[in-house]
């Protein structure tokens, strides 16, 4: 890339795949013309000798060779250009198995079908082709992110932040994951069990599923359920699920207003759906802490280490925090004895106009907390304009 296009030339590829797709798709319309024109003007079979055939044995296993390695490289190193490269060789290796085919039959048996064969490799052939050029003009275009790879783009932008934040402060640096709440909803069916118990099935864009039991009034049959699963499927699909929970119940409490309790649990199900990010954080620079006067004891040092270590603790630390812009937790606030000579300054970060996770610094009681809040505001910011512009695509 240059300052011009910082993400680099990559639809560059996208164009050239598209070309070498064209002329697969050319050279598939050709042969088969070729062939229906030997077929209707017949004309003398040519005579191939032994090593005719032996070197188009070679050349067959060549291209197969050649394509078999570009296909693997390609698809290791996410190319289109080498991926159709690839087809574009096992075509040709593939026409070349049915001519040789034909060959063969034809000095055995005197019958010559080496201009049916081509027809019907060149179609295939086509097919391919065509399936290529659908998938590089989708890709050209562009597509929706996978599920998969936007929580490896998330997960990799938590690592970093936390890397940057826990260098330009010298101390350790702790990113909450973004909640589960940040999640689109997709789906959700309730599945009628034994007299008044229902299962639900929660499924979001992060093709996260929960199924958990509840009970539902006994007059509520399979009809019902089904119609209530639709409704809430078509009305708050792509909804946030931080937000439906809070929609379901004034949108949908006059409806169901002789089922509130129903409704509750219902709701409270769906906003306890765990997701890939419940509980997880990004952590950096845990031996910073070291550089303490107050851990220079090897065996409070240790201690100190190992309480870092448990995320689930620097979870819950992070946590409590509360939904506060910048908050600040000094020595016993901490609730941890290890941690009696520390401070913990955190900052929300949004997506959107939405919080959904916090970020926060560790570092001796004396650190120089004016410029550990303007850094901690800045990165904050920084993160929620990131991610709100990798999970604001729906």
């Amino acid at each position: 890339g240059n300052r011009n296009h910082p993400f680099g030339y990559g639809r560059l590829e996208y164009i050239g795949s598209m070309v070498v797709t064209l002329i697969i798709i050319y050279i598939g319309v050709m042969s088969i013309i070729d062939a229906v024109e030997s077929i209707i003007n017949p004309h003398d079979a040519p005579e191939y000798s032994g090593l005719t055939i032996a070197v188009m044995a070679v050349s067959l296993i060549a291209k197969l060779g050649y394509g078999i390695v570009m296909r693997k490289r390609g698809k290791r190193l996410h190319s289109d250009a080498l991926v159709i490269s690839a087809a574009d060789s096992m075509g040709d290796a593939l026409i070349s198995v049915g001519i040789l085919a034909a060959i063969i039959l034809y000095r055995l048996t005197g019958v010559d079908i080496e201009h049916y064969v081509c027809i019907a490799i060149s179609l295939m052939i086509l097919r391919t082709g065509i399936g290529l050029v659908r998938d590089c003009g989708t890709k050209m275009i562009g597509t929706r992110t996978d599920p998969v790879v936007r929580q490896n783009l998330v997960d990799a932008v938590m690592r970093e932040t936390a890397g940057v934040l826990s260098n330009i402060t010298h101390y350790t640096a702790l990113v909450m994951m973004p909640e589960s709440g940040t999640n689109r909803l997709r789906h959700l069916q309730l599945v009628p069990l034994a007299e008044g118990y229902a299962l639900v099935v929660v499924v979001t864009d992060a093709g996260v599923a929960r199924d958990s039991v509840i009970r539902v009034p006994a007059e509520m049959g399979a009809d019902e359920l089904d119609r209530l699963s639709r409704l809430i499927s078509q009305r708050y699909y792509n909804c946030r699920m931080i937000e439906v929970g809070d929609r379901m119940m004034k949108e949908l409490g006059g409806e169901l207003q002789d089922r509130g309790t129903f409704l509750t649990d219902l709701v409270e199900t769906m906003e306890t759906a765990p997701g890939a990010n419940a509980h997880r954080i990004a952590l950096s620079g845990a031996n910073n802490m070291l550089d303490f006067p107050a851990y220079s004891d090897i065996d409070r040092a240790r201690q100190l280490l190992a309480a870092v270590e448990k995320k689930d603790s620097m979870y819950q630390m992070l946590k409590n925090a509360g939904p506060f812009e910048i908050s600040f937790r000094i020595g016993s606030e901490l609730g941890q004895d290890i941690f009696s000579d520390c401070s913990l300054v955190t900052a929300t970060y949004r997506i959107g106009s939405m919080p959904v996770g916090t970020m926060g610094v560790i570092g001796p009681t004396r650190m120089p907390y004016g410029k550990v809040v303007s850094v901690l505001d800045y990165m904050s910011k920084s993160l929620g304009s990131i991610l709100t512009n990798l999970l604001e695509e729906d």
